[in-house]
């Protein structure tokens, strides 16, 4: 297939437009919109936007970021960065475990895929200590670094 990929400033609202105009697909490759600044977004109105653009965003949390509800609005088919979240995350269990992640059974039962923080330069602090919890939960704390 032949495709072209175009990079321009988000100041250069003229030829984002007219580069959009013509395109068939739009990601999102920041943070932009991404909690806890959910009111950020790469496209500054939806006139920039057209129902046949395939519009998908890496960001995962919220799950419907300003970009996706403004394109749903028009009509364009939207995806977040849910599953590349979860693709991620089974590539890093199979390094770490040299195991397959179960991913059908993670996307039947639907469980949270909220990725801890996990410091590995632990060499330059003095103490990190892990949580001693055997459940994790949302509010748990994960780690202490001193």
């Amino acid at each position: 297939t032949s495709s072209k990929i175009s990079l321009y400033d988000l100041n250069d609202e003229t030829s984002l437009k007219k580069s959009l105009d013509s395109s068939t697909i739009l990601t999102n490759g920041t943070s932009l919109g991404m909690a806890p600044n959910n009111d950020s977004c790469i496209i500054k109105n939806s006139s920039f936007l057209h129902p046949e653009l395939i519009v998908s965003d890496i960001v995962y949390n919220p799950l419907e970021t300003k970009l996706m509800k403004m394109s749903k609005e028009i009509g364009c088919p939207v995806f977040n960065g849910l599953y590349m979240l979860l693709y991620q995350g089974a590539e890093a269990f199979k390094l770490w475990t040299g195991k397959e992640m179960p991913i059908d059974k993670i996307k039947a039962n639907g469980y949270d895929v909220t990725t801890p923080i996990i410091i590995s330069n632990t060499e330059q602090f003095a103490k990190v200590k892990a949580c001693e919890d055997k459940v994790v939960t949302k509010e748990s704390k994960l780690l202490s670094v001193q």
